[in-house]
């Protein structure tokens, strides 16, 4: 059975914060019956980025894939950081993109977004927007939708 490592913010567990898909679809891996890692429930990004190698390190022999999610911002260094570590241990990474300012960061930072997500053993991307873009970079990006619960919606 294969065993995920979710490495971005799972902040959900603290009062005001949104749980983040990481959380959701880490869930319902589990739920399924795959063990599943989460890292981290950190609120400060530098706490995260310790988290993040910690416990790439602590798991290097347990997890089968890293699914990285990549936002834009002062988070894509914690991706940057992430992805290069899951590289040097032989973990094999999925970039899981998140937020329509990452084409923004590309135009800003061309040549350190395109080294960040070439590291991605694939990239998935929740939206076609996303998908098109990522796939100048990284031809066969697939778009994965976010994981929504229909019953936590009133409509």
């Amino acid at each position: 059975m294969t065993t995920f490592a979710f490495l971005g913010p799972a902040l959900g567990g603290h009062e005001g914060w949104v749980t983040t898909q990481g959380e959701v679809l880490a869930g319902l891996f589990a739920a399924d019956g795959h063990p599943t890692l989460v890292s981290s429930t950190r609120l400060s990004p530098v706490g995260r980025a310790v988290d993040h190698a910690r416990d790439l390190l602590r798991w290097r022999r347990q997890a089968d894939v890293a699914i990285v999610s990549v936002f834009s911002g002062r988070a894509f260094a914690l991706a940057d950081e992430s992805l290069a570590l899951a590289r040097v241990l032989g973990i094999p990474a999925i970039a899981w993109l998140h937020g329509g300012n990452l084409p923004t960061l590309g135009e800003q930072h061309p040549r350190w977004v395109r080294r960040v997500v070439r590291r991605a053993d694939a990239v998935v991307a929740p939206t076609a927007f996303l998908a098109r873009w990522a796939d100048t970079l990284v031809p066969g990006t697939h778009v994965i939708p976010n994981v929504l619960n229909l019953d936590d919606y009133r409509f």
